[in-house]
C-alpha cells in the first residue's frame, strides 16, 4: 500500500498503472517512470510477490526523490516500519547467526 500526500491510495497493481497513466505526459517520459513501467508489465505478468515488493519500494522511492511530478509520496508514510514478512526473516536470521 502507497499512500500519497493528495490522500490517494495506491493498493493494487491496477492503481499503480491508472497512476503512471494519470501522470502528465513529461513525467511519462522520464527515465525514472519508464522504469517504473516495465518493473509494472513485469510484475503483472510473473504475480511474484517479490517483484511487488521491489515495485512498492521503486514506487515509493521515485516519490520521495526530486524532481517531483504532480504527486508525492505522504510524509507519514516514510518512516513506516518494513511489512511483517520481513521483520520475521531479519529474526530467524538472527536466531540462526546466534545458534552458530
Amino acid at each position: 500500500m502507497i499512500a500519497l500526500s493528495d490522500g490517494r491510495i495506491l493498493r493494487k497493481l491496477r492503481d499503480v498503472g491508472q497512476f503512471l497513466l494519470s501522470l502528465p505526459e513529461k513525467d511519462q517520459q522520464s527515465a525514472k517512470w519508464q522504469r517504473l513501467a516495465d518493473l509494472l508489465i513485469a510484475t503483472a505478468k510473473s504475480g511474484n510477490a517479490a517483484l511487488i515488493s521491489v515495485l512498492t519500494g521503486n514506487v515509493e522511492e521515485a516519490l520521495k526523490r526530486p524532481p517531483f511530478s504532480t504527486a508525492r509520496l505522504a510524509d507519514d508514510d516514510a518512516k513506516k516500519p518494513p511489512a511483517p514478512s520481513v521483520r520475521r526473516r531479519r529474526m530467524q536470521r538472527r536466531r540462526i547467526q546466534r545458534l552458530s
